[in-house]
């Protein structure tokens, strides 16, 4: 016979089963540390997606500055044969989105600001 108990114990014979058991917090860190985490990436991605870009100089600075494709990706070759491809790990940033937006930003400006072409302005 199965009779409940006070807390949500069930009593079936000698054994007790807890329902509705809760980790300690101690063992429950990786929540925490994703919580952490995401306090600390948030603002600053909040921050580069808020930058207006205003001026040329600007402009032409940050298109210098970020790459347009990644520059981790590579063909590892020996004697013209492909021995191992390096993928783009440019994605594993945790501020990749932004970063390629804020280029957009920039480079959208200056076509818009050059008239002469993208080649004069970066």
């Amino acid at each position: 016979m199965s009779s409940r108990g006070k807390r949500g114990q069930e009593d079936k014979g000698d054994k007790e089963v807890i329902t509705n058991y809760q980790l300690p917090t101690t063992m429950n860190t990786t929540a925490n540390t994703n919580k952490l985490w995401l306090s600390l990436v948030q603002p600053t991605q909040q921050k580069l997606e808020s930058i207006e870009i205003r001026r040329p100089k600007t402009a032409r600075f940050v298109c210098r500055v970020i790459p347009a494709s990644c520059p981790f990706e590579r063909d590892i070759r020996f004697f013209d044969r492909s021995l191992l491809h390096v993928p783009p790990l440019c994605k594993l940033n945790p501020f990749y989105e932004q970063l390629v937006l804020l280029r957009m930003k920039s480079l959208t400006y200056l076509a818009q600001a050059c008239s002469q072409g993208m080649k004069n302005c970066c």
